[in-house]
C-alpha cells in the first residue's frame, strides 16, 4: 500500500510539473519580439530609462541623509529640518519659484537601530532607513516662447535594511508622472511600480560615490499619449527591470511587454 501510495504521488506530481511547463511555454509563445525600430517602443524605452535615472537621483540623496555631517554650528547642517521625536520623522520642505518654474519638495525619513527604536541620526547601530519623498516642479514659459510648459512629479515610498551589514535592500514603491504641451505637441507619461529586493552595498551609500544596485527587481506599468502635428500615439506596457552586477559594471535588463510584443535591452554603469 505504501509503495502504490508514493507511485500515485509521484504521478501526480509530475502531472503538475509538465501542466507548470506546458503553461510556460503557452505564455511565452504567446508574444513575439517586437521590432526595435518601431517609433512606439523608442518613446517607451527613452521614458523608461529615463524614469530610472530619475530613482538613481534619488538613490543619491539618501546618501546625504545617512551620512549627514556636522554643519559649524551643530546639529543639523542642511536646512529647516525638523524632527518628531514621537513618531522619529524627520520632516524638511523646500520651496523654490520665479517667473519660470516653480520646484516644491517633501522629503520625510527616519531611522531605526538593529531592536527598531528610532534615532535622530544614524550611527554605528542603525539598520534601518524609511523615506517619503514628494517632488513637484512646474515650467511656464514666457507666453511669446515655443518652449514646451511642463509639470513633472514623482513619489517615492522607501524602506532601506541591511545597514548595519555589508549590503543594504530597498523595498517601496515608484510613482512618476509628466505632463506637457506646446504649440507643436503635447504629452502624458505615467510610470509607476514596486521596488523589489533592490540590493546595494552599504560602502556605496555612505559617501559622494553613485550608488549602483546589483541585484533585485523593479515591475511597472507605463502608459504615454503623445501628439504631434505628425502623429498620435498611445502606449501602455509593462516594465520589469532586473539589476545585476556585471564585472565592474553595475546594469539592469528591461523587459517591455505590449500587446502581443516584447523587447529586452541592457544598460551598464559607468556607461
Amino acid at each position: 500500500m505504501k509503495i502504490r501510495s508514493a507511485l500515485i504521488l509521484a504521478l501526480a506530481l509530475a502531472a503538475l510539473t509538465l501542466m507548470a511547463a506546458c503553461s510556460d511555454k503557452t505564455s511565452n509563445s504567446r508574444l513575439n519580439e517586437g521590432d526595435y525600430n518601431d517609433e512606439d517602443f523608442v518613446l517607451a524605452r527613452e521614458d523608461a530609462d529615463s524614469a530610472l535615472d530619475e530613482m538613481r537621483v534619488d538613490d543619491r540623496e539618501t546618501g546625504d541623509w545617512l551620512v549627514w555631517r556636522r554643519g559649524d554650528d551643530g546639529w543639523p547642517d542642511i536646512d529647516s529640518v525638523i524632527y518628531d521625536s514621537t513618531s522619529g520623522w524627520h520632516y524638511r520642505q523646500r520651496q523654490f519659484n520665479n517667473d519660470y518654474i516653480e520646484i516644491s519638495v517633501a522629503d520625510s525619513f527616519r531611522f531605526f537601530d538593529t531592536n527598531m527604536n528610532y534615532q535622530f541620526r544614524r550611527d554605528s547601530t542603525t539598520n534601518v532607513f524609511e523615506r517619503r519623498l514628494k517632488k513637484n516642479f512646474e515650467l511656464t514659459p514666457q507666453p511669446e516662447s515655443l518652449s514646451t510648459y511642463w509639470v513633472r512629479n514623482r513619489e517615492r515610498n522607501m524602506l532601506w535594511e541591511g545597514l548595519a551589514d555589508s549590503v543594504t535592500t530597498l523595498n517601496g514603491d515608484f510613482h512618476r508622472l509628466w505632463d506637457g504641451e506646446s504649440r507643436a505637441r503635447s504629452f502624458s507619461k505615467l510610470v509607476e511600480g514596486d521596488l523589489t529586493d533592490i540590493s546595494f552595498y552599504t560602502a556605496d551609500l555612505e559617501d559622494d560615490r553613485p550608488a549602483y544596485p546589483f541585484d533585485g527587481e523593479f515591475v511597472a506599468s507605463m502608459t504615454l499619449d503623445i501628439e504631434t502635428p505628425r502623429r498620435q500615439a498611445h502606449i501602455e506596457g509593462e516594465l520589469t527591470v532586473t539589476f545585476y552586477r556585471d564585472g565592474d559594471n553595475f546594469c539592469y535588463h528591461a523587459r517591455l511587454e505590449r500587446g502581443d510584443n516584447w523587447w529586452e535591452w541592457d544598460r551598464c554603469f559607468p556607461q
